[in-house]
């Protein structure tokens, strides 16, 4: 055993050069965490850097299960520690001694990675898609490599990245350099091997994301392939790439080809194992989150092994569980169990051995862990690093940091640590002089800020009206405008320089003052093609043109980058600057209700989206929704805001940037919804609709009148009394020419639960009394009381009639499982839509359980809401058409479907067919197939999206055209994704499912025909 271990601190001084050095994240390519240089368990505080700001992570919402940027994570070679920063994008490099900056460099987006050192060399990649190779002791660029086929961005949880984000972090191993660009699977994913000294490519995997496999869900099956965001950990033959949220995926060194990637057998339910971006390698084994696999095939061992925090020594695997250190034996880490299997035969098990020892720490969780000699270094919880002598196995040192620390680096007797705060901490085994330990703090310079005449600046602002938001100073020149648009207003300022070299100039001003990251970020772009995302920007203003005049500025290329319909350019010399409100976009639709519009059709109309698809912003959920089982209510879409229902209240946001504008909390809102498999929002209808600039909530006996642009509640509304007596709750909820149209609930009536176990006791599906509410005043213009009930769903609105079917409940709907259907008939009534008068009626066979109207064609459809979690009276099969204005029955005829019809154009469409509107003809040539998914198709005038395994969309021009996916995100379970402003909308709605789909995200789709760069 001594012969092993003197070979494998042989091998590992040879693989890294100098012994002192701690090279790169955990120290090597396998991510060991262990360095053979002796470290002194006795340390002592040294110095403590404090950060301009906090880390500004890449994920934050929950279950997004990639922390690998919560603090910065350090490494050290020559005398030098390093570690780059996710709020400014720069990289630090600090003298190890004094803590004091030897030098810098910027890049043009955060920095999320540790750099990776190479002989005289460093390795950084960057949320700006690129790797860069920089003289370790000068900084100067020797060479850089763009990941992606191009300079796009796109914005990412608030922040400008590339399309294509350097998010697999560099890599050395063998005298290869390993990096990875790109996290949606859809847009290109990019792995690459080059040669450290040339940056030439070795090989490239540029194929491994557009791929169809198997999802996690059983049955799942899409174009979805791997996406890279962690650190990969490199073995003998093959590395290992960390996909986001899902097991990491097994390359080819030789050439990157995709071995394995288990996405469904070990990414769902019970089969749940893997996840996230830290990964180690060692003995024919690979770890990942708190399980053990097979490095040969990828097939799960056992769990109990914190890949995270894990110490690959010589002899010995150091891993925390809680405070405890365990300390297994290398050579007997695996034993065999005797078990039986499935058919009761004798078979063996791999299991954990026991550990060799254990020992607790006096403090909370252990967050990290890393080793040199026979010195153990830990960091936890509760901010205490402490030193373990290994043989002695005890603590020796122990001190209080001010942050949580997370990432470790120890070398030349020193240790770094880098802290969620963002501070990075020496201690080092010399003790203290009379000058130690050394505290540098940043501090706020406002003479490094050169002052351009911007006297006229205040007022240019004002006059834009545009005081927050996105913001861009196109043709930076000195900084000067980008400061004063950060002291003067809330703005998140991307400045466009024309080279690097003046960038760079305004990115070293802007380093002085507490402006760059969090408020500035400097790019350098040529003004005709600067690769941003459409639509992003709030103001668009120009110091070049400030000094030049207005004709300087590309135009075409500034008025796209402004959103539409309320982003504003204002260009030109101080005292005679043009203003421009850019218009909205042409032929885009609206989703003001739970089903599109009033009249339940399921289609915005909206011309402009359309196949094929890609990003144009994505972000965390923070805002928290119900279970995705819940079938919560859907979103909706109008004058550029998306509205989004949670479980404590609404959430608006800006559609085109996807920035958060205001919340309106209503604590427990959706609680009802916050179970498993329920009808939700299927059976009770929306709970939010839009009319005439405001937003209506409906929240228990009230609607509460939201201004869509502020949130400031306009007025409330009560509904009313119950035809029986008593206080009411208001049910069905929709807004139509100037008319509030609400319904009191049954609450004596309730439906089964879809499935499990589900308490369906505050949902409900039956209204006992119609209305018309005058928004002015809440005074109710006319009401309709039925004989017998009104289902929330066969009510529709258009065309100026409200159309409802009065008919008996169905109280086998109360059972669960399949009954016969003893549903009575009912009768089908059009109400004038101001006077509430009965303008013709229909009882003939009505048989009904769904209403949906076209406004433009006079076609009012009756249909089943026949979906996988459907009432016993959704008995499918049967299609009608009535004409609006007379009430004559246009066609009825049999129809298989498994979805809630969409009336879109003169079209029904209703998964898996397509019947004409006024005839009810089948069109026999088309059919929409879709992969395993709940919730329903919704469409756009030619499009439909719906979830399919991941989301799914299919083009309705082309004929030849198939389902499509955009991987890497699984949609909720009702209303998924709504088409609606020229765009994809898809708010995050998969609460509480654990399955590994890669990335958890709201999100938004624009079409490739967009403007776009």
């Amino acid at each position: 055993m001594k012969i092993r271990a003197l070979i494998a601190i042989f091998v590992l001084l040879n693989m890294h050069g100098g012994a002192t050095d701690w090279p790169q994240s955990r120290f090597d390519g396998t991510r060991s965490s262990f360095s053979p240089e002796p470290l002194s368990p006795i340390v002592y505080l040294k110095w403590v850097r404090y950060p301009r700001a906090k880390p500004s992570p890449a994920w934050k919402g929950p279950d997004t299960r990639m922390p690998f940027d919560y603090a910065p994570v350090p490494v050290a070679a020559e005398g030098l520690v390093l570690y780059g920063n996710s709020d400014d994008g720069k990289l630090y490099v600090l003298d190890s001694v004094t803590g004091q900056e030897r030098w810098r460099f910027y890049t043009e987006a955060p920095i999320r990675f540790a750099p990776a050192i190479w002989k005289d060399r460093l390795f950084l990649a960057s949320d700006d898609g690129k790797l860069y190779c920089l003289h370790l002791r000068t900084g100067r660029l020797l060479w850089e490599k763009q990941g992606g086929p191009n300079h796009q961005m796109i914005l990412g949880n608030g922040a400008l990245i590339s399309r294509w984000p350097a998010r697999g972090a560099p890599t050395v191993s063998e005298d290869i350099v390993y990096f990875g660009a790109g996290i949606w699977p859809s847009e290109g994913i990019y792995l690459y091997a080059l040669d450290p000294m040339t940056g030439n490519v070795l090989w490239v995997n540029d194929q491994s994301g557009r791929v169809e496999m198997d999802q996690p869900h059983s049955g799942a099956r899409a174009e979805s392939g791997i996406s890279i965001q962690g650190y990969p950990a490199v073995g003998p033959d093959r590395l290992w790439v960390p996909t986001g949220r899902a097991m990491p995926a097994a390359m080819a060194k030789s050439d990157g080809a995709l071995q394995y990637f288990h996405l469904q057998a070990q990414g769902s339910g019970a089969t749940l194992k893997g996840s996230g971006p830290f990964i180690a390698c060692a003995d024919g084994l690979y770890f990942n989150d708190d399980d053990v696999f097979r490095a040969a095939d990828g097939a799960w061992l056992f769990n109990g092994i914190n890949a995270e925090t894990l110490v690959v020594t010589p002899t010995h695997f150091l891993s925390p569980e809680g405070n405890r250190i365990r300390a297994y034996r290398r050579d007997g880490f695996v034993k065999e169990e005797a078990t039986v299997d499935r058919k009761g035969a004798p078979a063996n098990r791999p299991v954990l051995a026991e550990p060799e020892w254990t020992l607790a720490v006096p403090a909370l969780d252990i967050v990290s862990m890393a080793a040199a000699g026979r010195t153990l270094v830990i960091g936890t919880q509760d901010r205490r690093l402490m030193t373990l002598d290994l043989d002695a196995r005890a603590v020796v040192t122990s001190a209080t940091v001010d942050s949580v620390p997370r990432a470790l680096a120890i070398a030349d007797g020193r240790i770094f640590i880098g802290c969620d705060g963002g501070e990075i901490i020496c201690f080092g085994s010399q003790p203290p002089t009379g000058e130690e330990p050394y505290e540098i703090r940043f501090r706020h310079d406002e003479r490094y800020i050169a002052r351009a005449d911007t006297a006229y600046f205040p007022q240019a602002v004002s006059k834009s009206g545009i005081l927050d938001g996105y913001a861009v100073d196109f043709g930076c020149v000195d900084g000067s405008l980008a400061v004063r648009l950060a002291e003067f207003a809330r703005y998140k300022l991307y400045a466009i320089a024309e080279n690097r070299m003046q960038a760079n100039r305004v990115a070293y001003q802007l380093d002085k003052t507490r402006y760059l990251g969090a408020k500035v970020m400097v790019l350098s772009r040529s003004l005709d093609d600067t690769g941003l995302p459409d639509y992003f920007a709030d103001l668009l203003m120009s110091q070049k043109s400030m000094e030049e005049g207005a004709r300087v500025i590309p135009f075409d290329e500034s008025y796209r980058l402004v959103k539409p319909g309320r982003g504003r350019i204002a260009v030109g010399l101080p005292r005679a600057m043009t203003y421009i409100t850019r218009r909205p976009l042409e032929g885009i639709g609206d989703w003001t209700h739970q089903y599109a519009d009033a009249g339940n059709t399921l289609s915005s109309g909206d011309a402009l989206v359309r196949p094929p698809l890609r990003m144009l912003w994505f972000k965390d959920n923070e805002f928290e929704m119900p279970s995705r089982h819940g079938r919560g209510p859907a979103p909706v879409y109008h004058d550029g805001r998306l509205f989004v229902a949670g479980l404590h209240g609404i959430l608006a946001m800006d559609a085109y940037n996807g920035r958060d504008l205001w919340t309106y909390p209503i604590p427990g809102y959706l609680a009802d919804y916050d179970q498993e498999h329920l009808n939700g929002a299927a059976i009770t209808g929306g709970a939010l609709c839009i009319g005439d600039g405001n937003l209506y909530v409906r929240n228990g006996r009230e609607c509460i009148r939201l201004a869509s642009e502020s949130g400031q509640v306009v007025q409330r509304y009560t509904a009313p009394d119950h035809p029986g007596g008593g206080a009411a709750l208001w049910g069905y909820l929709a807004f139509d020419d100037s008319i509030l149209y609400g319904s009191v609930l049954n609450t004596s009536h309730t439906v089964a639960y879809a499935y499990g176990v589900s308490d369906m006791s505050h949902l409900y599906s039956e209204s006992d009394l119609f209305f018309a509410m005058s928004p002015s005043d809440g005074a109710v213009v006319w009401a309709y009381r039925p004989k017998h009930s009104l289902r929330n769903n066969a009510i529709a609105i258009a065309d100026g009639r409200v159309f409802l079917i009065d008919r008996p409940i169905a109280v086998n709907d109360r059972r669960r499982g399949k009954s016969p259907n003893a549903h009575p008939l009912g009768r089908l009534v059009a109400l004038d839509q101001e006077t509430g008068e009965e303008i013709w009626s229909e009882d003939t066979d009505i048989w009904g359980t769904l209403l949906a109207a076209s406004e433009t064609e006079h076609v009012l459809v009756m249909a089943y809401q026949s979906t996988r979690f459907q009432l016993n009276s959704e008995v499918g099969g049967r299609l009608a058409a009535f004409d609006t204005r007379s009430g004559e029955r246009l066609w009825d005829a049999p129809a298989d479907y498994v979805s809630r019809p969409i009336v879109n154009g003169q079209t029904i469409i209703a998964q898996p067919g397509a019947w004409d509107l006024k005839t009810g003809r089948r069109d026999e040539d088309f059919v929409v197939s879709r992969s395993y998914g709940c919730g329903i198709l919704t469409a756009a005038k030619d499009m439909l999206a719906f979830r399919s395994a991941t989301l799914g969309y299919l083009d309705l021009v082309d004929p030849d055209a198939e389902t499509e996916n955009y991987g890497g995100i699984r949609p909720g379970c009702w209303v998924n994704a709504i088409p609606a402003g020229g765009l994809l909308l898809g708010p995050e709605t998969t609460h509480r499912c654990q399955c590994s789909y890669l990335i958890k995200a709201t999100i938004a789709l624009q079409p490739y025909t967009a403007e776009g760069p």
